[in-house]
């Protein structure tokens, strides 16, 4: 955890930097800040990130911090507080306008993660205030300081008064986990992973990760997509099935990647609407794809986003979607990311954990129950109160599927 002080610590540093030093020492403090924070989230695969972005991935990662830097240089001379003011238009105008590349990520969201002190940061239900309270907080520290610290506490006093103290309450249902590529990775024949989870019967819901095996684009399994399918509508067994699909053919064709719900027969489909620059388009921004092409299209109409099972509500992202603010005021009792990080060979553990804080600060929903079922092992759980089930992950690491009651 003490390292995790490195990032935050630097970029009070910048900012202090910025209200009183010339503009190249700054920019050189705004350099070394970036990578900072970067190798931070990224670790040993950092290289690989910044190579295949042409340099830009630390400046990107950080950009919405970059643009309160650059207001903070502009409004110094006006003094501190013209400056804190000015530190809440860049995460308030980036988390509307993302412009589907701009993601919130700050080094204060990587604690939401510690036990010691996730009791103590903002947990609203609008995740937007959540994330524009997380930005402004450093710029605190450049009031005067008995000023500033007599404010921090206050406000995170204030944040375990309100939040802390919320009692854990489980859902009452049991989730079959199934890390797709992980298991498929230890066995020879794909029709094990069937067979492995129709053993499962007391599972209420069924989450599957983000995985090309299942699907019909290049690189998938068509055939065996096509018969758990099958299969899985011709049940009848009151559960909930919770798959990802690259591309889908039913009658008709879908260019997307999706996540479809089953259950009792029943089928609606949900698309990812943000799609990786440069991976699952083919420049930085979206045009779209034909059914033959290697990449993705996002759908023009507006997809049912809530799924009611059993009278609780149920959302789900898939991967890099998750990394952008929440809009909409819908709450949900939980919050599912299906998520694909096979591609990060190294540093692959501080990756998968790091990107998920992220994602849990961007996405869950009233910081409710929170799931995030990886393909290759390392699915995170977090609960009602906001604790990190760390016990998840490690078995998570072990095992490709299995039963998490929640």
């Amino acid at each position: 955890m003490i390292e995790a002080f490195i990032p935050t610590l630097s970029l009070i540093l910048l900012l202090k930097c910025a209200m009183k030093k010339r503009l190249f020492v700054i920019v050189l403090y705004l350099i070394i800040f970036n990578i900072i924070f970067f190798i931070f989230v990224f670790g040993k695969g950092s290289w690989g990130v910044i190579k295949t972005s042409y340099m830009l991935a630390p400046f990107a990662l950080s950009l919405i911090i970059n643009m309160q830097v650059v207001l903070a240089i502009y409004f110094r001379e006006k003094g501190a507080g013209y400056v804190l003011l000015s530190s809440f238009f860049p995460p308030l105008f980036f988390s509307f306008w993302s412009f589907d590349l701009i993601m919130p990520s700050h080094p204060l969201m990587i604690f939401y993660q510690f036990d010691e002190l996730y009791k103590i940061l903002p947990r609203f239900n609008k995740n937007i205030i959540n994330i524009i309270i997380i930005y402004a907080l450093p710029f605190f520290f450049l009031l005067p300081l008995r000023k500033s610290m007599l404010l921090i506490i206050i406000m995170l006093l204030m944040f375990f008064i309100r939040w802390g103290l919320i009692e854990y309450e489980k859902l009452g249902i049991k989730v079959l986990v199934v890390q797709t590529g992980m298991f498929l990775s230890k066995h020879e024949e794909i029709v094990e992973l069937r067979n492995e989870i129709f053993k499962y019967n007391n599972a209420d819901i069924v989450i599957f990760s983000e995985s090309p095996a299942i699907g019909f684009k290049e690189g998938s399994r068509t055939a065996f997509t096509r018969e758990l399918l099958d299969e899985i509508k011709g049940k009848n067994d009151g559960k909930l099935y919770i798959l990802n699909n690259y591309g889908f053919v039913d009658d008709k064709k879908y260019n997307y990647n999706l996540s479809l719900y089953i259950m009792n027969g029943s089928m609606r489909i949900k698309a990812k609407n943000k799609l990786v620059p440069l991976w699952e388009v083919p420049g930085l921004f979206y045009s779209k794809s034909d059914w033959d092409s290697p990449f993705f299209s996002v759908p023009s109409e507006k997809m049912i986003e809530q799924y009611k099972f059993r009278g609780l509500y149920i959302n789900s992202y898939i991967c890099y979607e998750a990394m952008f603010t929440k809009h909409n005021s819908d709450v949900n009792d939980l919050t599912i990311i299906q998520s694909n990080y096979e591609s990060f060979k190294k540093g692959y553990d501080r990756i998968v954990k790091n990107g998920n804080v992220l994602a849990y600060v961007n996405k869950s929903s009233s910081f409710k129950n929170f799931i995030s079922v990886q393909n290759m092992g390392g699915t995170i759980f977090v609960d009602n109160t906001g604790k990190f089930h760390w016990d998840v992950y490690k078995k998570s690491l072990k095992q490709a599927i299995f039963l998490l009651e929640i």
